[in-house]
């Protein structure tokens, strides 16, 4: 026997869409970003950190994330729309939805098999004032919800790409494969509105003999 659709609550305007969000978020171990055949899947590690699991466990923007549970925890009801599930794909709330226009978001519990923290599908936006049409997986009763909310559907835009950051004024050397590179001894730090000047690069010694002439002129 199918399960029933839960029962629709009464929702006073102004309040949250998924209430106590943000106060659940130690709970939360997982987020997934569902849109049409793509799924990104954020984890989080020991210390808070934060890895996009469905792309090689690289370091998320902590940013990101952090902005993503604010902003859907911030979401409040403005008005009532359609109960009726055949005109979901109206707002850009039908799931599944193979056309990309909806937008599942799971916020998944660090315990095993335990239930969802939350889940809301978030569909077509509005502005002036920003507001966006949801509702929550379990109930076919839509919603307009004053707030706006950044999901973004590619994982690279999840991803922090930022190698490494050196203190400034702090740093004599940074060496990488067989490369060198020191700053300029006449560089005067950060200055407003200047580009810093480049560092120059060496190949080391004991490298020298695995480079050409050319490679070593290119580096």
């Amino acid at each position: 026997m199918a399960r029933s659709r839960d029962m629709t609550p009464e929702r006073a305007r102004g309040s949250a869409l998924v209430p106590g969000l943000e106060s659940r978020a130690a709970e939360i171990g997982a987020i997934e970003l569902l849109r049409g055949n793509a799924t990104v899947r954020i984890e989080r590690l020991a210390g808070d950190r934060w890895v996009v699991a469905t792309s090689d466990a690289y370091r998320a923007r902590t940013e990101l994330v952090r902005a993503l549970l604010v902003s859907i925890g911030s979401l409040t009801i403005d008005d009532r729309m359609t109960a009726k599930k055949d005109r979901h794909s109206e707002l850009g709330l039908a799931w599944p939805d193979e056309s990309g226009k909806a937008r599942l978001v799971r916020f998944l519990a660090t315990a095993p098999g335990a239930e969802p923290v939350a889940e809301v599908i978030l569909g077509d936006e509005r502005f002036a004032p920003d507001a966006v049409f949801a509702r929550l997986p379990a109930q076919d009763q839509t919603w307009r919800a004053l707030g706006r909310v950044q999901v973004p559907a590619d994982a690279l835009a999840w991803i922090d790409r930022t190698l490494v950051s050196l203190p400034s004024g702090e740093t004599l050397s940074a060496s990488i494969a067989g490369l060198t590179a020191t700053p300029s001894p006449n560089d005067p730090g950060p200055q407003p509105g200047m580009p810093r000047m480049p560092w120059g690069i060496a190949v080391l010694e004991p490298e020298r003999e695995h480079w050409s002439v050319e490679q070593v002129d290119s580096a």
